[in-house]
Formats: C-alpha cells, structure tokens, sequence
C-alpha cells in the first residue's frame, strides 16, 4: 500500500501543477479539486490499493455508490466525477494510460434548483439593519452594497483591490473564475458608501492591496462574508437562506425584471455563456403573471372581427381573461375529466394549448354539433373514441376507484387479523400450558430430552412473535392506517398458505391418523386467512 500511495502523491502534484498553471484555474477550484482527487484517492487505496494506472471504471461507480449511500447530494457527485475525468484526462495526456477508465461514466442527473431571490425591499432592510455608527458597520454596508449593485461573486468582492476602482469613469475591474477581467459598473450609491469607507480606511496606516478589510488589517475572508450577511438578515428579520450568491442572484433577476437584456447581464455576471445566464437568472412568478396579464390580451383583439354567435367568441366574452395558470396546471396533467369527452391532449406544447383551449371555449365543435362524448379534438379536427394521446398513461376513472377504494377499511383483512389475535392468545395459553406440564426434570431426564423441550419451546415462542407480526400488519392493512401495498399482501398470503401446506405435508409424512388432523387443526386456520387475504386483495 505504500507504494502505490507514493504514486498517487508523485501524479497529484503533477496534476496539481497542471491544473494551475497550464489550464490557469483559480485557487478555489484548484483546492477543491485536490480535496476531492484525495478522497478518491483514499477510497481506492483502502479499497483495493492500486495505482492510479490500474483504476477500472466499476471502481469509480463503486465510489460514486458510496458517495450515494453517504447521503451525498446529486451536485456534489456530479462535480467529483467532473474532478475524477480530469484527473484521468491529464492521465491520458502524459501517457500514463491509453483510455480514461471514466469516459463512459454519466454523472448524476441534477435537478434546476432556483435559489431565494431577495426582493429590493428585503435588500434595503438588510443593508439598513447594518449600525453605520462604527468603522466596521460602515465597511458591511459598503460590501453589502457593492455586492449587490454589481452582482459580484464571493470572491471578487474579497480579492477586489484598491487599484481596482475606477469612480471616476464609473467602474470596477472584478478579476472572476480563470482570471478573467471584466469591467462592471458601480452605482452611485455604492460609490458613495465605498468612499466613506475608504476615509475610515486611510486613517489606518495599512499597506494592504484590498479593499475590504477585516478588523486586523487584512484582507477579509469568504467566511466571513457569509457570516456577517447572515447576522444583517437575521436582524432584519428575514429567514430565508441568504448567501452572497443570493445578491448576485437579485441582482440578475431584478436587471431582467427591469428590462435589461440578457446579453447584458450576461456581460455584467461574467459567464462565459450566455447558456449559463439563462439557467442562472430566472423571473419570479409574480413577474411572469404580470407579463401573462399585459400580453395575453392581445390575443384576444382577434376575436372581436368574429360573429357574435361564434362559440370561441361567445365563450371569450364571458370569460375574457381565463385563468392561466390553471390552463398550465391542466396541459401538465393531461386531459382533465370534464374535458376529455370534448378536448384533445398533445405532447406537443402548441396543440396541447389549443386543445385545452377549445375544451375550455365550447363544448359544440366547430361545425355547430356537440362533439361525440369521448372524441378528442385539436383546433377542428376530432378524432374517433378513445383515449387522448397524452393521457395513455394518465389513470382511467375505473383504476382512480380502484386505489381509492385500496386506501379505505378492508373487512376481509379485518376479519383475518381479528382470527389471528384471538389464534394467537389460544397458541399462547395453551402452548404455554402443555410446555410447562411436559417439562422434564433436569435431575432424572436426560440432556437430549432437556434439549428437545428447549427447542420446543423456543419454536412456540417464534411462532408467537410470527403471529404477533403478522396480525399487526394485517390489521393496519385493513383499518388503512398503512396504505394498502400488493408486495405486503402477497407477502402474508404466500406466508400462510405455504404455512398450511408445509402443516399438512408433516402430517402426511408422519403417517399421522386422522384424529391428528383433526386434534393439530391449525392447518384450518392457516386456509381461512389465506382465503380471507385472498378475497381481500
């Protein structure tokens, strides 16, 4: 093992290099990507202690599966396999191997997760609850400032330096991911507050290039941004979950919101594409129904040119703004049930809204004739009976009864677990009886007899427990305090009808009379629940 953690220190450093000064990342990304070749590094080692040269794709999977059974988020495995093919790509090109083991491995598939966007109220009350009155209120609000009306990163904010700041043409040169420049510009009001900070600053004799410092005289961290934005919003009293990412995020969004385009955030965020802006800037729902409630009328002004006895235009002046974000609800679900006999369901967007529509305009079709119940339309076309094309897989009215009806009481499974409970107090009355006047005297038996006795009675107690188990699930089962599951019930009926089986298999083996059968009749038993399970399900 020693050797081959040596080769995996020798080629870490050789990538370390590599990454920061041929492909020119940052230091955060650099030490990120260290920290986790290290952890992959250490599981493979303790693992199966090979050399980086002989790692196989199942032992990443193997890693990532492990990520996945640590609770590891879907991002975060996403972005450890992204470290892993580099680490492997740099690999391929020194010649180390022939063919990168994690060519053909799919990260994770994650989810677009939308953070909080602060309103421009819930930013004023943060940057006020900051006490202006000390050096180092005055320093906050100038960074809370700063960080949102320029919409800078973390880091920008704390690697900014004084030779940075350009007031006097309106701009800072931010340094971003790549050390890529770019130039943003400062508002006024940022560059006020700014400016008396650096009054407070210059007061103290201090050689440090950045702008922001901490009470030391150093630069300040990115820990401590997070921290002091979190203790301005908790006094505001704001308990959303506030990042500096958070400013950058309301500041991309309240710019779209004002009109900007996205070409312009895009240049002011720094992204390299414009992909990334349109993932990373989103509208907020209020903004989206406004520019719903402006927009959509416009489509209306068609109508009016129609006759009046026109269905589409009769309905329209009724209803003249149909609520949208219901006619949305209803496209992602599928054909409603009020309006399946009439309307028509599309995968594609436009004839889904146009069937929708239709359903929800008139229920005549369009040559005056109530359209055929259970016909579906799109724009003046019907189609014979039958199912719409996007509800094949939507559940039909008979298997909604069906599950509804699995979620109530259940009296089979009732009467089932109440014949298990009171088999269950007999088995343990009389088992316990006839197991107490059969015990052998320890003094005059001998140690096999002792032994059978033990085990018999040890067999009694499991079949208790089994019982005990058993009549509990059943019972919840048909109470529907848990929901109904097929696996369970086929589970419980397969249990005791194997029970019955293997009952009467031993007799039969046994050559037992027919009193046995009828003496050792918990065979019966077990045949009236599996068939009250049966009827049940």
């Amino acid at each position: 093992m020693a050797e081959n953690s040596k080769k995996w220190e020798e080629i870490s450093r050789r990538y370390r290099t590599h990454i920061r000064l041929e492909k020119r990342l940052s230091e955060n990304t650099v030490t990120a990507y260290m920290r986790d070749l290290r952890q992959f590094a250490h599981f493979v080692l303790r693992t199966w202690d090979v050399a980086p040269r002989h790692v196989e794709a199942a032992m990443i999977e193997r890693y990532l599966q492990r990520l996945y059974e640590q609770g590891s988020e879907k991002t975060s495995q996403a972005r450890q396999l992204s470290g892993i093919k580099s680490f492997f790509n740099f690999l391929l090109l020194s010649d180390i191997i022939d063919s990168s083991p994690a060519e053909f491995i799919e990260a994770p598939t994650t989810g677009r997760h939308l953070p909080d966007v602060l309103s421009t109220g819930e930013i004023d009350r943060i940057i006020a609850a900051v006490d202006t009155s000390t050096v180092k209120g005055r320093r906050d609000s100038a960074m809370l400032e700063v960080l949102y009306s320029c919409g800078l990163r973390v880091t920008e904010l704390v690697t900014l330096r004084m030779s940075d700041l350009f007031f006097g043409e309106g701009y800072l040169r931010v340094t971003g991911k790549g050390n890529k420049q770019r130039l943003v510009p400062v508002s006024s009001v940022a560059r006020d507050k700014v400016q008396i900070y650096l009054e407070d600053r210059r007061r103290v004799a201090t050689d440090a290039e950045a702008v922001v410092l901490n009470n030391r005289g150093g630069a300040l961290t990115r820990v401590m941004v997070f921290t002091i934005i979190r203790q301005a919003a908790a006094r505001a009293g704001i308990e959303k979950r506030i990042s500096p990412h958070t400013f950058r995020h309301s500041f991309a969004t309240h710019l779209l919101e004002g009109g900007a385009s996205i070409r312009q955030v895009q240049e002011m965020l720094g992204h390299e594409s414009i992909i990334t802006t349109e993932i990373y800037t989103h509208l907020n729902e209020a903004h989206l129904l406004k520019t719903v409630e402006e927009h959509l009328p416009l489509l209306a002004a068609t109508t009016r040119d129609r006759p009046h006895n026109d269905p589409e235009t009769a309905l329209r002046h009724d209803r003249p703004r149909e609520n949208v974000l219901t006619l949305l609800a209803i496209r992602k679900m599928g054909c409603d049930r009020r309006i399946r006999s009439v309307a028509g369901c599309s995968s594609g967007s436009g004839r889904a809204f146009l069937g929708i529509g239709s359903a929800l305009r008139s229920a005549p079709n369009g040559n005056g004739r109530p359209t055929e119940r259970g016909a579906c339309r799109i724009g003046e076309r019907e189609r014979p009976r039958g199912r719409c094309a996007a509800d094949k897989n939507a559940p039909t009215e008979r298997s909604l009864i069906r599950q509804t009806n699995r979620n109530k009481m259940n009296g089979y499974f009732i009467a089932a677990g109440t014949l298990l409970v009171l088999s269950l107090f007999v088995h343990t009355i009389a088992g316990n009886r006839f197991y107490s006047a059969a015990r052998p005297d320890p003094r005059t038996a001998t140690p096999k007899a002792c032994e059978a006795w033990l085990m018999g009675r040890c067999g009694v107690q499991l079949i208790t427990t089994d019982l005990t188990l058993a009549a509990t699930f059943v019972l919840l089962l048909g109470t529907g305090v848990i929901p109904r599951n097929r696996w369970l019930e086929v589970f419980l009926l397969v249990q005791f009808g194997g029970w019955m089986v293997l009952w009467l298999v031993s007799l039969a083996a046994e050559k037992a009379e027919k009193r046995a059968y009828l003496r050792l009749c918990q065979w019966v038993l077990f045949l009236l629940v599996a068939l009250l399970i049966g009827l049940g399900m």
